[in-house]
């Protein structure tokens, strides 16, 4: 059983995260001092020092927590299956954008969401290249393909956040068959 204080640091940070998203809806990153956060989360300056340095490292920690939604989807992916189909990976992708789609956007619109698509890439490459290295692959060239396809991949992800043009199912939908034929043309 958890401890009551814990419950209490809890319900404070989340407090901080849900006046910090607030506050950047209404005035953007640059406007946001620490007195106002902590004035509307109804804690002290000092108790929001106790977490944070400043707002940078509460964006910081906000970003770190984003990734860490998608790192152990995006590690999950086991390409030596021989029955890897992408289609529930997809499903659980999608499920968790959709859960942080308000975040997401709020990030893309302040210009923050390609910190997150780069560690996002970082993970994806690393995780990738190691399951296809031996499969006929140059290891130079795995590399640079993967960092293309991820970016790729990752940019049509950011520009649909930025402005759904259709259902996420049908974005989500697009974007394996863009990926399976990404991979199928480059083991050819």
């Amino acid at each position: 059983m958890k401890n009551p204080m814990d419950r209490r640091i809890l319900r404070t940070k989340e407090s901080i995260r849900r006046e910090f998203l607030s506050l950047l809806r209404e005035r953007g990153y640059d406007k946001i001092t620490v007195t106002e956060l902590a004035f509307r989360a109804n804690i002290n300056r000092k108790t929001f020092y106790q977490y944070y340095t400043g707002i940078d490292d509460l964006m910081d920690h906000l970003e770190t927590e984003l990734i860490e939604n998608y790192a152990p989807l995006f590690r999950s992916i086991d390409l030596h299956s021989d029955l890897f189909d992408p289609y529930p990976f997809a499903k659980r992708f999608s499920d968790q954008l959709a859960q942080d789609m308000p975040t997401l956007q709020l990030l893309a619109e302040i210009d923050r969401l390609p910190k997150v698509s780069g560690q996002a890439k970082s993970i994806l490459v690393d995780t990738l290249q190691p399951q296809l290295i031996g499969h006929g692959f140059d290891a130079d060239q795995l590399r640079l393909f993967l960092e293309y396809a991820v970016a790729g991949v990752l940019a049509m992800i950011t520009d649909w956040i930025k402005a759904p043009t259709n259902s996420l199912g049908e974005f989500t939908s697009f974007l394996v068959r863009i990926t399976q034929g990404a991979f199928r043309a480059f083991s050819n």
